[in-house]
């Protein structure tokens, strides 16, 4: 009997210590994700939308996004867009975090953030979703809303 609960006892340390190692990683890794993919958002949201470049958005599409939108869309979505709003006057930086999910032992890693900018016709909002696949920083979401 005295085997089996200083078993347990062993097991459950061993169960905290991976439990307490796993947050450490994860905090650890999770600024680093946060600090690179706000990095990204600030460099290639404005490539997208200060020449209103739907090539740029297309290139840097996860294949998710691309399933629901194909060429011909992007382009009309930003062609809207810069009727809507006409060209960028200031980017104004962006807020949000990345995260990192486990789902049946996958690991996915993820970023939300909203970029702000003016424009000749008002400011916007620009919401952004991101994977990161083999790598690379891929956008998920991309949508483009005026503030009220």
């Amino acid at each position: 009997m005295k085997r089996i609960l200083i078993g347990l006892g062993i097991a459950c340390i061993v169960l905290i210590l991976a439990i307490i190692s796993f947050f450490i990683y994860a905090s650890i890794k999770g600024t680093a994700y946060d600090k690179e993919s706000k990095a990204w958002v600030d460099n290639e949201v404005p490539k997208i939308v200060s020449n209103w470049n739907s090539n740029e958005l297309i290139d840097h599409s996860s294949p998710e996004l691309l399933v629901i939108m194909n060429k011909d869309q992007a382009n009309a979505f930003i062609a809207s867009a810069r009727d809507g709003l006409g060209s960028m006057k200031k980017y104004n930086g962006s807020t949000g975090e990345s995260g990192i999910h486990i789902n049946n032992g996958k690991q996915t890693i993820s970023a939300e953030y909203v970029a702000k900018a003016d424009f000749e016709k008002g400011s916007a909002d620009i919401d952004i979703r991101l994977l990161k696949e083999g790598g690379i920083w891929k956008i998920l979401y991309f949508h483009i809303q005026q503030p009220n």
